[in-house]
């Protein structure tokens, strides 16, 4: 689950205009707890005023604080606290978990690269690859991990690994899960372009205003979506 960029500054300014704690009933639990749950947000919000790598610190806050509040309580107290959704607390903890013992190796990464790296879809051996260069002393390029990420998750998956082919569907689900409105007209545009194809009138739309680039972007996305109906398939088949 990867966060969207200027990720931290959204979040600072979504803290300070819908957090409040008059939100959250903290008499769930008991009041030396309540009082450790609010140090703990006093420091997260701190925390996200400060550099990227805070991260770590504010997944490690948002796992014991998870661990204190039991189940069932996260969510609401995260609602109260910073006006967020599990999902967002998770890339966080994510982070922490990945990285919570390699905290001075990466804490000259960026953030956004340190939630690619976290995303559970991204394989071991870059993460295990990019410490390993931080730990040689060796500079990274943000843009070659990410490229060499985007690279692998454009492969075709193989069916022996179903582990991560469940998470990289879960998260391509959650990703671009459209409204049945939108997938419906979706559908529609590309069962027409499908017949098209089949009359082969291409060249009548040669002339269309949509840039080549835009294209073949479009093209990568049907690509991309078709490996993941072929995986999702394969993998069914294997189960039964």
């Amino acid at each position: 689950m990867m966060l969207t960029t200027n990720v931290l500054e959204s979040h600072v300014a979504q803290v300070s205009a819908s957090a409040t704690n008059e939100g959250f009933d903290y008499s769930i639990v008991s009041e030396p707890v309540a009082e450790d749950l609010r140090q703990r947000a006093e420091l997260i919000r701190r925390g996200l005023k400060q550099t990227a790598t805070t991260l770590i610190e504010i997944g490690q806050q948002l796992r014991e604080a998870k661990d204190a509040l039991g189940h069932g309580h996260l969510a609401p107290w995260l609602k109260a606290e910073f006006a967020w959704t599990e999902r967002t607390a998770q890339s966080y903890m994510r982070v922490a978990e990945v990285f919570g013992d390699k905290t001075e190796t990466v804490s000259i990464l960026p953030a956004k690269l340190l939630y690619t790296l976290a995303a559970k879809s991204t394989p071991a051996e870059i993460v295990d690859d990019v410490v390993e260069q931080l730990e040689a002393g060796k500079t990274i390029d943000p843009r070659a991990v990410k490229a060499k990420i985007a690279a692998v998750r454009s492969q075709p998956l193989s069916s022996s690994d179903p582990d991560r082919c469940q998470e990289i569907r879960r998260a391509s689900a959650r990703a671009i899960s459209p409204p049945d409105s939108a997938l419906s007209g979706f559908s529609a545009v590309v069962l027409e372009l499908i017949r098209r194809i089949k009359s082969k009138e291409v060249k009548r739309f040669a002339a269309t205003s949509i840039a080549a680039d835009e294209l073949a972007r479009a093209a990568t996305f049907l690509a991309a979506l078709a490996d993941l109906k072929a995986t999702s398939s394969s993998l069914e088949v294997s189960s039964n």
